[in-house]
């Protein structure tokens, strides 16, 4: 988890510098005589989280191709990439590694029960909307997913901790509460971020910054 909140946390601050940005005592202030490039973006679909609508959009696909998929299996790499190929609905259901983990934090906290289940993913997805607000970039996209992910995870340490309060001995309630303290610091590490990158308007950031590995600091370098 403070990876993804590191590795966000530093594309942003990159996408600020090169927009003329500067941090002054932990708070972004634009640099005097500097003015932001008004860079084309590309909006970001107002996409869903939902399995149900999601395999709504995504049109037919054999079984043989999936079973084949599914184990691995590499003659099925043609009929798979001619599938995905201008299928923004299916690059979301099997692609959106956000949505994967979201997935399963919710098995986690709901055990079987469809209805939580569905409930929660659904009320996932809108808030991802919300947060992103209209027209968003990529990256309100991308800190947005951050902050749902991150709401989801101190939730669920909330919860365990509430359903075992009366069994917890101190040292164990101490490790419960610090987990509570670490989910809540990445959750509002979030929203502080998606609040300057709203306040900023930034364009899409790597249109923005033109990502490559020379620009990108080494520790947000792929290993």
């Amino acid at each position: 988890m403070r990876e993804f909140f590191a590795r966000v946390t530093g594309i942003a601050a990159d996408a600020l510098t090169a927009a003329g940005w500067h941090q002054h005592r932990r708070e972004w202030r634009k640099r005097r005589g500097n003015i932001m490039n008004a860079l084309a973006t590309t909006t970001a679909a107002q996409g869903t989280w939902v399995t149900e609508e999601l395999f709504n959009g995504i049109g037919k696909v054999s079984a043989d191709v999936l079973d084949k998929a599914a184990k691995g299996d590499r003659t099925a790499l043609p009929a798979v990439n001619a599938f995905l190929r201008n299928n923004p609905a299916a690059i979301a259901l099997w692609g959106d590694i956000g949505r994967q983990t979201l997935l399963k934090v919710i098995q986690i906290y709901s055990s079987k029960d469809l209805m939580y289940q569905e409930g929660i993913i659904k009320f996932a997805s809108d808030l991802r909307v919300r947060l992103a607000g209209p027209n968003p970039t990529a990256l309100d996209y991308l800190v947005a997913e951050r902050v749902v992910i991150a709401w989801a995870f101190v939730n669920w340490a909330e919860s365990v901790y509430a359903v075992n309060l009366g069994e917890l001995s101190l040292k164990q309630g101490e490790y419960h509460l610090k987990r509570i303290e670490l989910c809540n610091r990445n959750l509002l590490a979030a929203c502080r971020t998606l609040a300057k990158i709203k306040r900023a308007k930034l364009p899409e950031v790597l249109a923005l910054v033109n990502v490559t590995p020379a620009t990108l600091s080494p520790s947000l370098q792929s290993p």
